[in-house]
């Protein structure tokens, strides 16, 4: 066999080496895009699941703040009647009067503690679903930046890629031509 022919054949064992090695590549890049896409979805699914989380919990502040709030006026309310009595009361007699502007005032500042007690909680409450709402809101921003980054990962990946597969036909190109 001439010296020509067996660079020939020995150039296209080199060039069929290289292809597979190419098509290797390739593959391992797809399964590596696949992946990345798999993961970009589960934390996709991940921050709706939170953001569902979130909305949920705020309903349920806002529940309880409303109850509170509700149980504060029932007290208030409850306070004004009382006091109304009272005053009815006193009219009467001074001496039952005396009796129940004693009892009036020990009502009135249970009444006032429960309100302040009420009231704290109330502002407690809210500080509490503000904080979740904050650490909801973070944790939500930090899985926006970490599905940007995979996004980012998955193009540079997806332009690795094509530049191989672009080699690869220059490569066979050449090949074909030669």
């Amino acid at each position: 066999m001439p010296m020509a022919g067996l660079i020939g054949v020995a150039w296209g064992l080199v060039l069929t080496q290289r292809v597979k090695e190419l098509e290797r590549i390739n593959t391992t890049l797809s399964n590596e895009k696949n992946d990345l896409e798999r993961r970009v979805q589960r934390l996709e699914y991940e921050n709706t699941e939170l953001s569902n989380e979130k909305r949920w919990a705020a309903d349920v502040y806002s529940r309880r703040i409303s109850t509170l709030e509700y149980q504060v006026w029932e007290l208030e309310h409850q306070n004004t009647k009382l006091s109304s009595e009272l005053v009815r009361q006193r009219e009467d007699t001074r001496t039952v009067g005396l009796l129940f502007m004693n009892a009036a005032d020990r009502y009135q500042h249970v009444a006032e503690v429960q309100i302040r007690t009420k009231e704290e909680e109330l502002v407690n409450m809210r500080k509490a679903s503000m904080q979740l709402m904050n650490a909801a809101d973070t944790y939500q921003e930090v899985a926006r930046k970490q599905i940007k980054a995979k996004e980012d990962d998955l193009e540079d990946a997806r332009k690795a890629i094509l530049m191989i597969m672009n080699a690869a036909d220059t490569y066979q190109q050449e090949y074909d031509e030669g």
